[in-house]
């Protein structure tokens, strides 16, 4: 447990919010999620490698099933799309603030890695 409060504070160290909601969760199965507003795409970014580096962890330890392997490809996919248009129109400028079609690509990314906390 120490361990998962660990990394939770080393990602909020890395990637800054300026807020966190919860998304409204339906009736169902299902599992609520959580969005970030993130100030920077080097907040973006960062955050992003350190999710994928605990997703690549966990593949590597043959915990992840190929469902989930396909879903999370398929995210990381939109994610790159949609940075690579954020830091183009921001002329490579790290520093510029996040659109909003980037904050969901790297929330909906960052929420199917987020179970791999080892």
């Amino acid at each position: 447990m120490k361990f998962q409060a660990l990394i939770a504070a080393l990602l909020f160290a890395i990637a800054p919010p300026l807020i966190v909601t919860p998304l409204i969760v339906t009736s169902g199965c299902t599992t609520p999620q959580k969005t970030i507003a993130y100030k920077t795409l080097k907040s973006v970014q960062d955050a992003s490698v350190a999710g994928l580096e605990l997703y690549g962890a966990a593949c590597r330890r043959n915990e992840v099933d190929a469902p989930t392997r396909a879903l999370v490809k398929d995210a990381y996919a939109k994610y790159q799309a949609a940075f690579a248009l954020a830091i183009n129109a921001a002329q490579m400028d790290y520093s510029a603030p996040v659109p909003a079609a980037l904050t969901e690509a790297v929330t909906n990314l960052l929420n199917l890695v987020a179970v791999f906390k080892r």
